[in-house]
């Protein structure tokens, strides 16, 4: 399989593309989104998201072999 077709099956990495259009929207529809409060509410998706996440990205995609071509 592809890199990036195993990069985006991560639940880490679509809960994060999620996450930043959602904020975008809203910040479009003018809600008033500090960058502290956007910082609080991706820190908490993403420690969630880590609770539920039973591999890395790593391990799904061979990430690492990238960097250790030889």
């Amino acid at each position: 399989m592809d890199l990036f077709k195993k990069i985006f099956m991560s639940k880490t990495v679509n809960g994060n593309i999620f996450m930043t259009i959602a904020i975008i929207v809203a910040q479009s529809y003018g809600y008033d989104l500090t960058p502290e409060k956007i910082a609080v509410i991706m820190a908490a998706v993403n420690v969630v998201l880590r609770l539920i996440t039973k591999k890395p990205v790593s391990e799904k995609t061979g990430f690492e072999d990238l960097f250790n071509m030889k």
